[in-house]
């Protein structure tokens, strides 16, 4: 059944996406948790909610899995990139290579780069390299609040990236 909420955000063509949880392996498959994630557009867990979730070690065999539940599934790698699951379709990028010194807020920002980046029209792949470098830049400072992290700074990167 849907909810007020369910409603709500349907008549007003809105897309929630949701970060990782506390869910597990058993909890993945109760008909409530189910019914959730479908209605989510971007469910994002990282790499030990993914295992924790699925029983898989293997990110994209964890993002096939959890892309049955849910439209578009990205699965947070820290340096090693992401595996997304968008409609069936797999896609993986990798990690930026940066000296890292705190990864406190890390998917946090990673999340914000993947929002900014589909809000502004991006297409799935560049949205998943525009939140890699947003997470990996948001890594070199202490605190998860000690730097602002800019468009241009990301825009350059994907630039230099594609020389």
């Amino acid at each position: 059944a849907l909810t007020l909420g369910d409603t709500l955000a349907s008549l007003k063509h809105m897309e929630l996406f949701m970060d990782g949880n506390s869910m597990d392996t058993s909890t993945i498959n109760k008909p409530a948790i189910k019914n959730a994630l479908r209605r989510v557009r971007f469910y994002s867990p990282n790499h030990d909610e993914a295992v924790r979730i699925t029983g898989q070690s293997d990110m994209q065999t964890a993002a096939k899995f959890l892309g049955e539940h849910c439209q578009t599934v990205i699965v947070k790698d820290g340096a090693n990139g992401c595996w997304c699951c968008d409609e069936g379709n797999i896609y993986y990028e990798p990690g930026c290579k940066v000296k890292v010194v705190d990864t406190t807020g890390a998917g946090d920002c990673f999340n914000a780069g993947f929002i900014k980046a589909w809000l502004d029209g991006k297409d799935i792949r560049s949205c998943l390299k525009f939140a890699n470098i947003a997470g990996a830049f948001s890594t070199q400072m202490a605190g998860a609040n000690s730097y602002r992290l800019r468009t241009e700074e990301i825009e350059s990167k994907l630039n230099s990236e594609g020389k």
